[in-house]
């Protein structure tokens, strides 16, 4: 196994821990694994950033047992290890050399805007010292995922799809993630402002913006959106919902607007493309709490961040005993996400 020197990348040295694996002859899985020459012992350097966290994967496992594999039946041990089932599996050999940037399940919106679209730039970078390097995708990709990848001007002809189990002669990987989408890099912020400025600045939405949310669903349904919405329309907001925008409409948003108020989903994850002084209110759900995320990308880029959030003594009681029920009967993902919730009008006034 090669391990490429960070000091020959002209942008990658700014990031100290960075590190770049060239594996040779490994085989990928359907998960996007690399395997040496058994599947049942992965590289730690894969890209599923997720895997590497045993916290993660011991509360994950006690809700979901299969961890959501498309290819392989995972269990975990009492120590939180990973045991994979022993399977036969038939691979196909690729001569290509490609980069592992992404992988195919459970990835959550605001974690690959976070994780992985940084590590698109490494392939980018990489690509300068070996032009016939491709990247590797996966079969149904999102549609914001090959966007990102256009704006980038990665062409059809430099991916390579990945539709079975495969060995490839070169995989290069690199430990380029956010703690499971939860830690934004320094580098990373490097990359966001050169992505932004592939973008123009538009009027196009206003520069007052309220992200609204389809309660319809069922997930986090909010009591008060009616009145929210009509509130945030008379002070001159233009209601958006982000779920009907392109990946480039996104970023044009998050960089024109001058104020931006919502309440918690993975759109948040866009402020990364805001300009510095741009006034963020989010209105956080009672359960879900990741202002402290948040407080974090504002303190970086000089964003000003402002929180309403519950802070009835009575319904905070409240909440703590549901998450203790729901704790035992190993369901507080799925209860938390419907629980309905109400924004306190008032505090939201008050910070305009």
């Amino acid at each position: 196994m090669l391990l490429l020197s960070r000091n020959s990348l002209p942008v990658l040295k700014e990031y100290r821990g960075l590190e770049i694996k060239c594996l040779k002859n490994y085989i990928v899985d359907m998960d996007f694994f690399a395997y040496k020459d058994s599947m049942h012992i992965y590289e730690e350097s894969t890209v599923n950033e997720y895997i590497s966290n045993k916290g993660w994967v011991s509360k994950r496992a006690k809700n979901h047992p299969d961890l959501g594999f498309c290819y392989n039946k995972a269990s975990i041990d009492k120590n939180g290890s990973i045991l994979y089932s022993k399977q036969k599996y038939v691979t196909r050999n690729n001569d290509c050399d490609i980069f592992l940037f992404d992988y195919s399940w459970g990835h959550n919106y605001q974690h690959w805007l976070i994780s992985s679209l940084g590590r698109l730039f490494v392939y980018c970078e990489l690509k300068k010292y070996n032009p016939k390097l491709k990247l590797l995708i996966g079969d149904k990709m999102p549609k914001y995922k090959s966007e990102a990848i256009t704006l980038l001007g990665i062409s059809d002809d430099d991916l390579i799809c990945h539709r079975e189990v495969t060995k490839y002669r070169k995989i290069y990987t690199c430990n380029f993630n956010s703690g499971s989408g939860l830690r934004v890099s320094h580098l990373s912020y490097y990359y966001y402002e050169k992505m932004a400025n592939l973008i123009n600045f538009t009027d196009d939405f206003g520069r007052k913006i309220y992200i609204a949310r389809d309660d319809s669903r069922g997930k986090r349904p909010l009591i008060n959106r009616s009145e929210l919405n009509a509130l945030m329309t008379k002070r001159g907001f233009n209601v958006v919902f982000l779920e009907e925008l392109s990946f480039y409409e996104k970023i044009a948003l998050f960089k024109s607007a001058d104020i931006i108020i919502g309440d918690f989903s993975s759109g948040w994850g866009h402020i990364v493309f805001c300009e510095k002084f741009t006034k963020l209110i989010l209105l956080e759900h009672d359960i879900y709490k990741f202002q402290g995320f948040y407080k974090e990308i504002a303190n970086s880029k000089c964003l000003d961040l402002k929180v309403v959030e519950t802070k009835n003594i009575f319904r905070l009681m409240y909440l703590k005993f549901l998450k203790l029920i729901w704790t035992l009967l190993k369901d507080v993902d799925k209860r938390a996400n419907s629980l309905s919730w109400k924004v306190n009008i008032k505090e939201l006034m008050d910070f305009l």
